[in-house]
């Protein structure tokens, strides 16, 4: 998983492409970074990668409008992350399944400072001390 490039060939082209004057819908607030995962697409100005604003717009059932409102974006903004996943479908469902396949130990190994949070505990915690007031 560490050292993947998702898309190389996607970043080859949108490098090449974004050389011109004008950059084309799918390069629309597109950067590429490095991550744990390794190169990826994110919105520019943003800390998500493309595929996890995806993610937003399918749990918002597609209305790009209400995603733009919950991260208080424009809207051309999620637009322009849509636009390159209808681009690249191919390197976001990559990304899409190897974020399905990962479990806490795989996170562990990436970030070794990592701890598992026990929401359970916490909120049994404050309902003692609720209860205790």
């Amino acid at each position: 998983m560490q050292g993947r490039f998702y898309g190389h060939n996607s970043f080859r082209r949108y490098q090449h492409a974004s050389t011109g004057r004008e950059r084309k819908p799918t390069q629309a607030f597109i950067d590429f970074r490095d991550s744990a995962a390794g190169r990826q697409a994110y919105v520019q100005g943003s800390t998500l990668a493309v595929w996890e604003v995806l993610l937003l717009v399918r749990s918002y059932k597609e209305d790009v409008a209400a995603v733009a409102k919950h991260l208080q974006w424009p809207q051309a903004k999620v637009q322009g992350a849509i636009n390159y996943v209808e681009a690249f479908p191919e390197e976001i469902e990559e990304a899409l399944s190897e974020n399905a396949a990962t479990d806490f130990n795989a996170l562990k190994r990436m970030l070794p400072q990592a701890r598992k949070h026990d929401s359970r505990r916490v909120r049994k915690s404050r309902d003692a001390q609720a209860s205790a007031r």
